[in-house]
């Protein structure tokens, strides 16, 4: 994909890539999970939690790998190395948050549920600018009709903060054991987009600084 020429089609753009991050990583999530109770993996001997961890965390390099080859494929390699570095960071940064949560539920329930509650809430944060852009990007000008792609992203986008506002941060503060699976939910759908932020970064930058270089080649030699 082209990147655009606009400074706003350019954000635009980069909050798109994370919007399909997001959806994308709940829709692997979903099928892996269905995957897994069909195949009745893992073994007994798993704990179900750390089951539906790993099983999240694939998702969410799932989803982000989908969202990157469908917008950046023409980068080619060198972007897939990007992907790989933010995917690196990121993932561990979900089980890291995880296990934040369980440690601190072993000494302080009430700080449980407050890291409950904040990691749905900024789940609930990151997914606003994608649904900003998602709403800027459903109407296509030159074209003078409604993209198909950009109605079922907005739909998908609206439907994901109204789960986490009206469903998961009231089911948070009533039931802890759903809460968990709540905020792994958030927490893996977060570092999808968080692996392909990172690597849009890098590759943003990366392409600045060539960029300037090749500026700077093709300049003519100052005269005195």
């Amino acid at each position: 994909m082209a990147a655009p020429h606009h400074p706003y089609r350019r954000l635009s753009d980069h909050l798109i890539l994370t919007a399909d991050a997001l959806l994308l990583t709940v829709l692997a999530g979903a099928v892996l999970i269905m995957v897994k109770n069909l195949a009745n993996i893992p073994a007994a001997r798993i704990d179900p939690m750390d089951a539906f961890l790993i099983t999240m965390t694939l998702a969410s390099m799932v989803g982000a790998t989908a969202s990157w080859l469908f917008h950046r494929r023409l980068v080619g390699l060198r972007g897939l190395g990007m992907l790989a570095v933010g995917l690196v960071v990121a993932a561990p940064a979900l089980v890291g948050a995880h296990a934040v949560i369980i440690r601190t539920s072993i000494s302080s329930p009430g700080a449980e549920i407050a890291l409950l509650i904040a990691a749905q809430v900024l789940g609930l944060a990151v997914l606003l600018p994608p649904l900003v852009a998602g709403m800027a990007d459903l109407f296509q000008p030159k074209e003078r009709r409604f993209d198909p792609g950009s109605i079922a992203r907005l739909a998908g986008l609206i439907a994901l903060v109204g789960l986490i506002a009206l469903r998961f941060l009231p089911e948070t503060q009533v039931d802890p054991a759903a809460a968990h699976v709540n905020a792994m939910l958030g927490l893996s759908t977060i570092a999808g987009a968080l692996g392909v932020g990172i690597a849009d970064a890098i590759l943003y930058f990366s392409d600045g600084r060539a960029r300037q270089r090749a500026s700077a080649e093709t300049a003519p030699p100052e005269t005195a």
